[in-house]
């Protein structure tokens, strides 16, 4: 079992992540795209839709190396799936912490920028498992480069958002994209497609051609048409590498205001209200950061006016939330407590800024972009350092407790007690 200081090494001690957008991985999934059209060919099948133009993100090019706090990845992730309705959002909500506290390995005491690797069990368990933890850190590692690097911290599900009827664009394909990430006023607005993999660079590269066929380009009335972004992360037992593109559309489509969506292409949506989309997207963005807390009757709210609710079947008893007062700030959440492996009773609070919850109440979006940015100033204050990723970590006797403060207002924190 691992000791305290072991525990908090593996949560809060950055780890060094390689990102590459580089013109070279552009031509080798250009050509990797142009053998698998030609195999098809060959057998009779036909050619799946995609985007034919692909381009490196400037950003990330042609590659650098990043920090990621593993603590910070996994709130992350747990905004990100945390479903915007209330319905078994107890359970959705907490299972990427309980599930992958243990995932990242403990880094050698006193090294600083050890690459992320995972641990060795984390790299033992079975071959679905394995696949599902690829994919659901993927998740995070693409929330982490969203909102930190390309400033748009709030998400939305695609697959929320097309249950809605009155949604202003309908993606009539097998395959959707993830998410939409984006700033609150959306001058930062992305279309996102999450993969992972434990295996190889190969696969990933596999990955990446798969997400050309499922990313869609939207373009919005005013001809502005926003990146598709395909983030695809590779957990080798080297390290962590993340491989990023922009499969563009062709030229801005310009035409007259549309009454109902209209196809443009096999890959290309025109949005037919763009004041609808900006507001029922941060809606659903909304929800989920109010869900995320144990807000479920504000969040439902949020939904009813966004006009995006599923099926839903009988409703829970709402949550009892508490307030948590810290170095980050006050926070109004929910707190669990789950025995997980060697009788360790781990208990995670999660919870959002009060300020930054009564602003998204309110429904006024610059008093919400005003509090969010006064949280994150605050936030990384508060952790001591200049960064994008504030953690922080309190001891006592007997337990260690961790902290980390998302770029929305919302917070993660994890205490670990000795048996």
């Amino acid at each position: 079992m691992p000791t305290l200081q072991e525990w908090e090494d593996a949560l809060i001690v950055p780890r060094r992540v390689h990102v590459e957008s580089s013109p070279i991985l552009v031509q080798q999934v250009e050509q990797r795209l142009l053998r698998r059209d030609a195999d098809r060919q060959q057998r009779g099948k036909q050619v799946a839709p995609r985007k034919t133009i692909l381009s490196h993100v400037l950003a990330f090019a042609p590659e650098r190396d990043l920090q990621i706090i593993p603590l910070y990845l996994l709130q992350r992730l747990g905004v990100v799936t945390t479903p915007a309705v209330e319905n078994l959002a107890d359970i959705c909500s907490w299972w990427a912490y309980f599930r992958y506290l243990w995932a990242f390995d403990v880094p050698a005491p006193g090294t600083i920028g050890s690459s992320l690797r995972l641990s060795q069990e984390a790299r033992n368990i079975d071959f679905h498992q394995k696949g599902l933890l690829s994919d659901q850190v993927g998740v995070g590692v693409a929330a982490v480069l969203l909102g930190d690097y390309l400033n748009a911290p709030f998400v939305a599900d695609v697959s929320v958002a097309m249950n809605d009827p009155l949604w202003p664009i309908d993606l009539q394909f097998n395959t959707s994209p993830d998410y939409l990430f984006f700033d609150n006023s959306q001058t930062n607005l992305f279309i996102v497609e999450c993969k992972g993999t434990q295996t190889t660079r190969s696969a990933s590269l596999d990955q990446l051609c798969r997400g050309t066929e499922q990313v869609p380009s939207l373009v919005f009335n005013d001809g502005k048409t926003p990146p598709a972004l395909i983030v695809a992360t590779l957990l080798s037992d080297d390290g962590t590498s993340v491989f990023v593109l922009d499969p563009p559309g062709d030229e801005d489509y310009l035409g007259d205001h549309l009454e109902k969506p209209e196809r443009l292409s096999q890959r290309r949506w025109k949005v037919r209200d763009d004041k609808e989309f900006a507001r029922a997207t941060r809606l659903i963005s909304q929800a989920k950061l109010l869900s995320y807390p144990g807000a479920d009757e504000a969040a439902m709210e949020k939904l009813n006016q966004a006009r995006a609710l599923p099926e839903l079947g009988r409703r829970g008893a709402p949550r009892r939330t508490e307030i948590n007062e810290n170095e980050f700030g006050t926070f109004t959440g929910v707190r669990q407590t789950v025995g997980v492996k060697d009788r360790v009773a781990v208990e995670v609070f999660q919870g959002l800024d009060r300020v930054v919850y009564d602003a998204v109440i309110s429904e006024e979006p610059q008093r919400l972009t005003e509090e969010v940015q006064r949280f994150r100033e605050i936030a990384s204050t508060a952790a001591g350092v200049e960064r994008a990723q504030p953690v922080n970590a309190t001891h006592d006797l007997n337990s260690v407790t961790v902290r980390s403060a998302g770029p929305d207002g919302s917070l993660l924190e994890v205490r670990v007690p000795m048996p």
